[in-house]
């Protein structure tokens, strides 16, 4: 799929999407999820693998990380990823910032498999967020992550 068809897709709404799997895109984007997708545009994507993206460099950043709520599994095989989800820009609203803000609350299985530059799982985290919630299984080979979930 080339650059401009793949980057087309995620430029519109999906809600129907429930599996997203995205092998060897070539040149394509280096942020996934990105840009200005309708809120609730996918709603019921539950599992997402990426395999052998050397482009991507990260899932989503903070305007659209909202969009995964109901992300389930997430795996993410030989790739260039620097980081999963950065937090840049992100504003905990006052009245959230006591209770969190939950970012991926349904995601159970995260899988990391040869990402030789993943240093991080996030970046940018900010005061007031609680992630993984709901985590179950966790597998990490071949990255070298500086530190798990202490947010850097």
């Amino acid at each position: 799929m080339g650059y401009a068809k793949f980057y087309q897709i995620f430029r519109v709404s999906l809600p129907c999407l429930e599996i997203l799997e995205i092998n060897s895109p070539g040149d394509g984007p280096e942020l996934l999820i990105g840009g200005k997708m309708p809120s609730r545009s996918l709603d019921n994507l539950k599992s997402m693998r990426l395999c052998h993206g050397d482009s991507i460099r990260c899932i989503a950043k903070a305007d659209t990380v909202s969009l995964l709520q109901n992300l389930q599994t997430l795996e993410r095989w030989w790739g260039n990823m620097e980081f999963l989800i950065d937090f840049e820009g992100l504003k905990v609203p006052n009245m959230l910032s006591k209770m969190g803000l939950e970012i991926l609350p349904k995601l159970e299985s995260l899988d990391l498999f040869a990402c030789p530059r993943l240093t991080h799982i996030w970046r940018n985290f900010p005061e007031g967020v609680r992630v993984f919630q709901n985590l179950r299984s966790l597998s990490v080979y071949n990255c070298p992550l500086n530190c798990l979930f202490y947010p850097p």
